[in-house]
């Protein structure tokens, strides 16, 4: 995970292995001084998930990759 001005609980969390997506969207999430974890695969996206995102983006693509079993929680 690449994180920038990360708060507990506040974070959002970009999921978009493919491309420039995630950087993209993790400098204009940034601007508003929300805090931004910009995660490298799946199971970087789900820890964060039980962790302390506030809320996360994921493309669509991205989800081809992880595991639903480990969605239901």
């Amino acid at each position: 995970m690449t994180p920038a001005f990360v708060s507990d609980g506040e974070s959002v969390l970009i999921l978009s292995p493919r491309g420039r997506d995630a950087v993209v969207m993790a400098q204009l999430v940034g601007r508003s001084g929300v805090g931004v974890t910009v995660c490298a695969d799946g199971a970087e996206w789900l820890d964060g998930l039980r962790t302390s995102a506030a809320t996360s983006i994921v493309t669509e693509e991205a989800l081809l990759d992880v595991d639903a079993a480990s969605l239901d929680a």
